[in-house]
């Protein structure tokens, strides 16, 4: 009888550190899910880091690319700009030198009408004293010229200071 209590008690004793053993086993198991669960959430984080990461990078590109087209559209309105201004001061420097040459052209007419009206008007008998005459005619005409020019300068100031009596006067009243 003692035999068999002692080897009940031993089978029990068995079955007890089988029974532990399992249970460590279980243990050990669930730790090592828990912490392949753990990597996985840490790989999942490292991912979204990256993602977001890539975002920021392209949204960086995007506004560096808009910035870029924002500059070059700047730059061409003022180049078109400066390119308007530059035709209409060119228009206007063409008008005035027109307007000059129109001048002269019709002082050397009135010059020429006048130096056949002489000629026609005198007879072959008086050449020379003509040609004497004519000669005094062109000094005077050319002193004349000189004068109605130096009047024209005087006048064109007059109206300069004119224009600018009356703008003062215009900004003052402003």
């Amino acid at each position: 009888e003692q035999e068999q209590e002692w080897k009940q008690e031993r089978e029990k004793e068995q079955e007890q550190e089988q029974e532990q053993e399992r249970e460590q086993e279980r243990e050990q198991e669930q730790e090592q899910e828990r912490e392949q669960e753990q990597e996985q959430e840490q790989e999942q984080e490292q991912e979204q880091e990256q993602e977001q990461e890539h975002e920021q990078e392209r949204k960086q590109e995007r506004d560096q690319e808009w910035e870029q087209e924002r500059e070059q559209k700047r730059d061409q309105e003022q180049e078109q700009e400066q390119e308007k201004e530059q035709e209409q001061e060119q228009q206007q420097g063409g008008q005035e030198q027109a307007q000059e040459q129109e001048h002269v052209s019709e002082q050397e007419e009135d010059q020429e009408q006048e130096q056949e009206q002489a000629q026609e008007q005198e007879p072959e008998s008086e050449q020379e004293e003509d040609q004497e005459q004519e000669e005094e005619q062109e000094q005077e005409q050319a002193q004349e010229q000189e004068q109605e020019q130096a009047q024209e300068q005087e006048q064109e100031q007059e109206q300069e200071q004119e224009q600018e009596h009356e703008q003062e006067q215009e900004q003052e009243q402003d």
